[in-house]
């Protein structure tokens, strides 16, 4: 019997995504085909391409790499890939970002939505949302030139 798979996930390549990515793709792949979750190494293995294999059996040694269970796989890899950052590090780039003078709004927008997510703000909407609109403000206000009207002491 022949079982045909939806979709397709190739190899992958770090130079092109980012881990977190290819493995929510390959998260859906798994669901979309109803994959068992006993095949999820297997399927993992199969499709993450051969460089990516040799570097797991690199990172599992001295265990063999299908003895770990697809949570353990996929937590070297982020571990391996994302290594982990320093919030103080993660809020300076985020504070001291600035639009660019042939940057859209909407462009500074969505750089400052990737910034934030590293620089645990909070993980509620809201809390995102005011972050970013401080930070809009925030560089509103330092390209407003500055005169004796404006200031108020």
């Amino acid at each position: 019997m022949t079982t045909f798979m939806i979709g397709s996930l190739g190899p992958f390549d770090e130079t092109k995504e980012d881990i977190n990515v290819y493995l929510l793709r390959l998260k859906h792949y798994l669901k979309v085909n109803d994959v068992e979750f006993t095949y999820h190494v297997s399927v993992l293995l199969a499709t993450v391409g051969p460089e990516l294999v040799s570097l797991l059996q690199d990172l599992c040694s001295p265990v063999e790499v299908d003895e770990k269970s697809y949570q353990e796989l996929t937590d070297i890899l982020v571990n391996h890939f994302k290594p982990a950052k320093l919030i103080i590090d993660e809020r300076f780039k985020f504070n001291t970002r600035v639009q660019q003078q042939e940057e859209s709004i909407s462009e500074f927008v969505v750089a400052l939505k990737h910034l934030v997510k590293t620089c645990n703000f909070g993980t509620a909407e809201s809390d995102f949302d005011e972050t970013l609109k401080k930070a809009l403000m925030l560089d509103e206000a330092w390209r407003s030139p500055v005169n004796e009207s404006t200031v108020k002491i």
